[in-house]
């Protein structure tokens, strides 16, 4: 009995619950790429992560860099956290002078238990308003805050 017990904890996967993942994680962007690299803000970003029966959701929200007249918000539901790593679609809303589009990106990240840090990364291609045709990539790093 105690051999398979060793042997089932060997084989489990390497799974992170929902509950040690969720809250909110304070960084800051550490690569942007609008159309051509930029200089990352220096302003303190905030990324939110719900957990619910081992489903996660992300979502950082009024994200402004530089002068942009608007707020950039980011959202992916239901990332599978596997092997500490993740690759989904996400949901990134663009509003600039009050008109807002919608796209659709990727995310990619890792986390890492033991240091409870968040890293992941945001590509987008889009057309605004029809007309401008636009690559973004942001980079952020954090840390789970108590």
């Amino acid at each position: 009995m105690m051999v398979f017990a060793i042997i089932a904890m060997v084989a489990m996967p390497n799974k992170v619950m929902a509950a040690d993942v969720a809250g909110d994680y304070v960084g800051k962007l550490t690569r942007v790429y609008m159309n051509g690299e930029k200089t990352p803000t220096e302003d303190e970003v905030i990324t939110t992560i719900d957990g619910v029966s081992n489903s996660y959701s992300l979502s950082f929200e009024n994200l402004q860099i530089g002068n942009m007249p608007g707020s950039i918000i980011v959202k992916a539901s239901n990332l599978p956290l596997e092997n500490d790593s993740f690759t989904s679609s996400c949901t990134v809303k663009l509003t600039i002078l009050g008109s807002t589009n919608t796209y659709t990106g990727t995310i990619t990240g890792t986390y890492d238990a033991a240091t409870k840090r968040l890293k992941y990364t945001v590509d987008c291609t889009g057309k605004y308003l029809l007309v401008v045709n636009f690559h973004a990539i942001v980079d952020f790093e954090g840390t789970l805050e108590n």
